[in-house]
């Protein structure tokens, strides 16, 4: 968690940083616990498997999707929201804080859901 709130930036907003804290600790056990698989098949010195999503792109099977679908993309990586939209049937792309991607504004995100669950009637 010091590594984040050392490296946000002096700009970042309060909230914006304490959301994004407690967003990674929610995960740290999961982080942790890659990272230690990572540490013991490099110390056996054993290849690990690709991730699943190496294996199977999630971007090629967004169009046989048949519910909406929401993304979160950095400012910078709006050619990643426009193939997403692109490949998706009904597609909601957020735009992420420009300081602490991929942690999108909670109001953006309220309202792509709240489109998306209309949608879905």
């Amino acid at each position: 968690m010091q590594v984040i709130r050392d490296t946000a930036g002096p700009d970042v907003e309060s909230g914006e940083l304490e959301r994004v804290v407690r967003m990674i600790s929610d995960h740290a056990a999961e982080f942790f616990t890659d990272l230690e698989e990572a540490q013991a098949a490099g110390a056996a010195d054993r290849l690990q498997p690709d991730p699943p999503w190496l294996e199977r792109p999630w971007i090629d099977r967004l169009a046989a999707l048949t519910i909406p679908v929401m993304a979160v993309v950095a400012p910078h990586g709006a050619a990643i929201g426009e193939a997403i939209a692109g490949r998706a049937q009904d597609a909601d792309i957020v735009i992420a804080s420009a300081h602490l991607t991929p942690i999108a504004a909670p109001n953006r995100s309220t309202e792509a859901l709240m489109r998306m669950l209309d949608r879905l009637d």
